[in-house]
Protein backbone atom coordinates (compact mmCIF):
# COMPACT_ATOMS: atom_id res chain seq x y z
CA UNK A 1 0.00 0.00 0.00
CA UNK A 2 2.74 2.17 0.81
CA UNK A 3 4.02 2.48 -3.28
CA UNK A 4 0.39 3.35 -3.99
CA UNK A 5 -0.03 5.91 -1.54
CA UNK A 6 3.21 7.84 -2.15
CA UNK A 7 2.04 7.82 -5.95
CA UNK A 8 -1.46 9.16 -4.84
CA UNK A 9 0.18 11.71 -2.87
CA UNK A 10 2.53 12.52 -5.53
CA UNK A 11 -0.71 12.72 -8.40
CA UNK A 12 -3.62 14.28 -6.08
CA UNK A 13 -5.55 15.34 -8.82
CA UNK A 14 -5.81 11.92 -10.24
CA UNK A 15 -8.50 9.26 -8.94
CA UNK A 16 -7.07 6.05 -7.99
CA UNK A 17 -9.69 2.92 -7.99
CA UNK A 18 -9.12 0.03 -6.25
CA UNK A 19 -11.22 -3.50 -7.00
CA UNK A 20 -10.15 -6.67 -5.51
CA UNK A 21 -11.02 -9.24 -2.61
CA UNK A 22 -8.71 -9.82 0.23
CA UNK A 23 -8.60 -12.85 2.18
CA UNK A 24 -10.54 -13.53 5.45
CA UNK A 25 -8.09 -14.97 7.21
CA UNK A 26 -6.19 -11.58 7.00
CA UNK A 27 -7.22 -8.60 9.07
CA UNK A 28 -4.01 -6.75 8.16
CA UNK A 29 -4.27 -5.94 4.53
CA UNK A 30 -8.33 -4.44 4.66
CA UNK A 31 -7.00 -2.21 7.58
CA UNK A 32 -4.37 -1.17 5.41
CA UNK A 33 -6.77 -0.37 2.36
CA UNK A 34 -8.84 1.38 4.66
CA UNK A 35 -6.19 3.72 6.28
CA UNK A 36 -5.05 4.39 2.62
CA UNK A 37 -8.28 5.55 1.60
CA UNK A 38 -8.85 7.62 4.44
CA UNK A 39 -5.56 9.14 4.50
CA UNK A 40 -6.00 9.62 0.45
CA UNK A 41 -8.99 11.48 -1.03
CA UNK A 42 -8.34 10.55 -4.05
CA UNK A 43 -7.97 6.84 -3.27
CA UNK A 44 -11.27 4.80 -3.45
CA UNK A 45 -11.88 1.35 -2.46
CA UNK A 46 -14.53 -0.86 -4.56
CA UNK A 47 -14.65 -3.83 -2.76
CA UNK A 48 -14.47 -7.57 -4.69
CA UNK A 49 -15.07 -8.66 -8.23
CA UNK A 50 -16.30 -11.66 -10.24
CA UNK A 51 -14.65 -12.74 -14.06
CA UNK A 52 -18.52 -11.38 -14.95
CA UNK A 53 -17.92 -7.82 -13.96
CA UNK A 54 -14.11 -7.33 -15.32
CA UNK A 55 -15.33 -6.08 -19.22
CA UNK A 56 -17.62 -3.41 -17.29
CA UNK A 57 -15.00 -2.37 -14.94
CA UNK A 58 -12.06 -2.05 -17.14
CA UNK A 59 -13.97 -0.47 -19.56
CA UNK A 60 -14.11 2.91 -17.43
CA UNK A 61 -10.49 3.28 -17.42
CA UNK A 62 -7.20 4.24 -19.21
CA UNK A 63 -4.59 3.10 -17.00
CA UNK A 64 -4.28 0.39 -14.61
CA UNK A 65 -1.02 0.06 -12.47
CA UNK A 66 0.45 -3.01 -10.57
CA UNK A 67 2.40 -2.16 -7.84
CA UNK A 68 3.94 -5.77 -6.96
CA UNK A 69 6.43 -6.38 -4.63
CA UNK A 70 9.74 -6.35 -6.12
CA UNK A 71 12.65 -8.65 -5.20
CA UNK A 72 10.40 -11.34 -3.69
CA UNK A 73 10.08 -15.06 -3.84
CA UNK A 74 6.28 -14.38 -4.57
CA UNK A 75 6.29 -12.07 -6.97
CA UNK A 76 9.59 -13.45 -9.01
CA UNK A 77 7.57 -16.28 -10.69
CA UNK A 78 4.22 -14.59 -11.27
CA UNK A 79 2.43 -14.03 -14.68
CA UNK A 80 -0.45 -11.65 -13.85
CA UNK A 81 -3.74 -12.07 -15.68
CA UNK A 82 -4.23 -8.67 -14.81
CA UNK A 83 -1.50 -7.60 -17.41
CA UNK A 84 -3.50 -9.56 -19.98
CA UNK A 85 -6.67 -8.77 -18.80
CA UNK A 86 -5.96 -4.93 -18.60
CA UNK A 87 -3.80 -4.88 -22.28
CA UNK A 88 -6.77 -7.28 -23.63
CA UNK A 89 -9.70 -4.54 -22.79
CA UNK A 90 -7.02 -1.66 -24.16
CA UNK A 91 -5.53 -0.27 -21.21
CA UNK A 92 -2.01 1.19 -20.25
CA UNK A 93 -0.30 -0.86 -18.20
CA UNK A 94 2.11 0.30 -15.12
CA UNK A 95 3.95 -2.07 -13.23
CA UNK A 96 6.54 -2.32 -10.54
CA UNK A 97 10.11 -4.14 -12.05
CA UNK A 98 8.89 -7.86 -11.22
CA UNK A 99 10.05 -10.43 -14.33
CA UNK A 100 7.36 -10.77 -15.78
CA UNK A 101 6.59 -6.98 -16.40
CA UNK A 102 10.29 -6.58 -17.51
CA UNK A 103 9.57 -9.60 -20.02
CA UNK A 104 6.73 -7.78 -21.58
CA UNK A 105 8.38 -4.17 -21.44
CA UNK A 106 7.45 -3.70 -25.29
CA UNK A 107 3.60 -3.42 -23.93
CA UNK A 108 4.06 -2.91 -20.31
CA UNK A 109 5.83 0.63 -18.45
CA UNK A 110 8.03 -1.00 -15.97
CA UNK A 111 8.40 1.52 -13.18
CA UNK A 112 11.59 1.70 -11.17
CA UNK A 113 9.60 3.89 -7.88
CA UNK A 114 6.55 5.98 -6.90
CA UNK A 115 8.49 9.19 -8.90
CA UNK A 116 9.04 7.54 -11.65
CA UNK A 117 5.29 5.88 -12.02
CA UNK A 118 3.76 9.19 -11.29
CA UNK A 119 6.04 10.54 -14.16
CA UNK A 120 5.26 7.31 -16.34
CA UNK A 121 1.36 8.08 -15.35
CA UNK A 122 1.74 12.03 -16.47
CA UNK A 123 3.19 11.54 -19.64
CA UNK A 124 0.36 8.30 -20.31
CA UNK A 125 -2.42 11.25 -19.44
CA UNK A 126 -0.52 13.83 -21.27
CA UNK A 127 -1.06 11.81 -24.63
CA UNK A 128 3.14 11.58 -24.56
CA UNK A 129 3.47 8.38 -24.02
CA UNK A 130 1.66 5.36 -24.99
CA UNK A 131 2.21 1.13 -25.39
CA UNK A 132 -0.78 -0.50 -26.44
CA UNK A 133 -0.92 0.66 -29.62
CA UNK A 134 2.05 -2.00 -30.20
CA UNK A 135 0.28 -4.71 -28.29
CA UNK A 136 -1.64 -7.83 -29.55
CA UNK A 137 -3.78 -9.39 -27.51
CA UNK A 138 -3.65 -12.76 -26.06
CA UNK A 139 -6.43 -15.10 -26.25
CA UNK A 140 -7.04 -18.57 -24.54
CA UNK A 141 -6.40 -20.04 -27.88
CA UNK A 142 -3.13 -18.96 -28.71
CA UNK A 143 -2.12 -19.79 -25.38
CA UNK A 144 -3.66 -23.25 -25.96
CA UNK A 145 -2.13 -23.78 -29.48
CA UNK A 146 1.66 -22.66 -28.14
CA UNK A 147 1.28 -25.09 -25.48
CA UNK A 148 0.01 -27.54 -28.05
CA UNK A 149 3.43 -27.09 -30.39
CA UNK A 150 5.63 -27.17 -27.15
CA UNK A 151 4.36 -30.44 -26.12
CA UNK A 152 4.84 -31.48 -30.40
CA UNK A 153 8.02 -30.40 -30.28
CA UNK A 154 9.48 -32.31 -27.70
CA UNK A 155 11.63 -35.09 -28.35
CA UNK A 156 9.94 -37.35 -26.05
CA UNK A 157 6.32 -36.97 -27.87
CA UNK A 158 8.43 -36.84 -31.45
CA UNK A 159 9.57 -40.63 -30.70
CA UNK A 160 6.03 -41.71 -29.41
CA UNK A 161 4.79 -40.49 -32.58
CA UNK A 162 6.66 -42.14 -34.62
CA UNK A 163 6.65 -45.33 -32.65
CA UNK A 164 2.78 -45.00 -33.33
CA UNK A 165 3.05 -44.50 -36.99
CA UNK A 166 5.44 -47.67 -37.56
CA UNK A 167 3.12 -49.71 -35.44
CA UNK A 168 0.26 -48.14 -37.75
CA UNK A 169 2.06 -49.22 -41.01
CA UNK A 170 3.01 -52.87 -39.47
CA UNK A 171 -0.28 -53.29 -38.61
CA UNK A 172 -1.42 -52.13 -42.17
CA UNK A 173 1.08 -54.27 -43.50
CA UNK A 174 0.19 -57.43 -41.62
CA UNK A 175 -3.26 -57.35 -42.75
CA UNK A 176 -2.76 -56.77 -46.37
CA UNK A 177 -0.61 -60.43 -46.44
CA UNK A 178 -2.61 -63.56 -47.77
CA UNK A 179 -3.47 -66.16 -45.38
CA UNK A 180 -2.15 -69.39 -45.61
Amino acid sequence: MNFLSQVAALCPATEFHLHGWTRRDDPITPKLISDLVTQRPNVHYHGPYTLDDLPRILSAYRVSIAPYRTNSILTRYIDPLRFYHCLNAGLEVLSTDVPQARFMQDAIHVVQDPADCARTLSAIQQGRLAKQPSYSPVTWTQRMNRLIAILKALPRTKSLAAAQSATIISAVSAAGEPHV
